[in-house]
């Protein structure tokens, strides 16, 4: 059950990686789309950043890091276009602005007014996209596949668990019911002065808990011991002992149903 549950996990986690990558490729792609259409160049410097935004786009598409820094697309041209504009009294330039730009830079306080190729981070080695750990912490792509590879063998235990007791207790029941009904057989064939033997009580017993209602399976025994002492003057007492052991319905586990037994006396009067 632990390796299935294991390699359940792990094929969830790989398929939600593989989403994730995906939705961050379609996503910056749309971004810098967005970025060409909607502030075209107007000089020399203009065309090489965007050239330099197109470059790092398809670096990441191809699953390689950006040497330069993890920098919006919308602020490295915006940098380009309007550098005095976007700088606050210090000389920074605030690049939170967007809510979409989470999916282009995962971690970047302030940049200088530099060119694109010059702006440092706070965040070294950072990539454009290719951030898996933070990602896969906060994306929820595939979470159900997930939650279903961990819930689902919990739930299916927990069936089998709710079978194999009501087994139980049904066996339980039966011998209950087949004690009483062998002991009136007794005593009834006592009274019509038909001294049936322990064996021929047993025989019948276990007849009675194969057959209709009950069909116990072959485990199912009966044992009839005569008390040398009887509590009741005058009768012949004996003990009838029914033992049942109830199949297992639990797979993949090496396990045996509990031995269940039921004991009752019989008092026998000789007429």
């Amino acid at each position: 059950m632990l390796p299935i549950l294991a390699t359940m996990t792990l094929g969830g986690l790989e398929v939600s990686k593989i989403v994730s990558r995906q939705s961050e490729l379609q996503t910056a792609a749309s971004e810098a789309t967005a970025v060409v259409l909607a502030r075209p160049p107007k000089e020399a410097s203009d065309r090489a950043t965007l050239e330099s935004i197109i470059e790092i786009l398809d670096r990441a598409r191809r699953g390689k890091r950006d040497d330069a820094p993890a920098v919006s697309l919308r602020h490295r041209n915006d940098l380009a276009l309007d550098p005095v504009g976007l700088r606050d009294d210090r000389g920074r330039i605030g690049i939170h602005h967007y809510p979409d730009e989470r999916y282009l830079h995962p971690h970047l306080d302030f940049v200088w007014c530099r060119r694109p190729d010059q702006l440092p981070s706070d965040a070294k080695g950072t990539d454009l996209m290719n951030r898996p750990l933070h990602h896969l912490a906060r994306d929820e792509s595939g979470s159900t596949i997930i939650e279903f590879a961990v819930l689902a063998p919990a739930v299916i235990a927990m069936l089998f668990g709710v079978f194999q007791v009501g087994l139980g207790m049904q066996a339980q029941n039966a011998l209950r019911s087949i004690a009483s009904e062998t002991a009136r057989y007794a005593v009834v064939e006592y009274q019509k002065g038909n001294e049936i033997s322990d064996e021929a009580i047993e025989d019948w017993a276990e007849a009675r808990g194969e057959g209709a209602p009950y069909l116990l399976q072959a485990s199912f025994e009966a044992t009839i011991t005569e008390v040398a002492s009887p509590r009741v003057f005058g009768t012949f007492e004996k003990t009838l002992t029914l033992t049942y052991t109830p199949p297992a319905v639990v797979p993949l586990v090496n396990w045996a149903s509990p031995t269940l037994t039921f004991s009752r006396p019989i008092f026998l009067i000789d007429e």
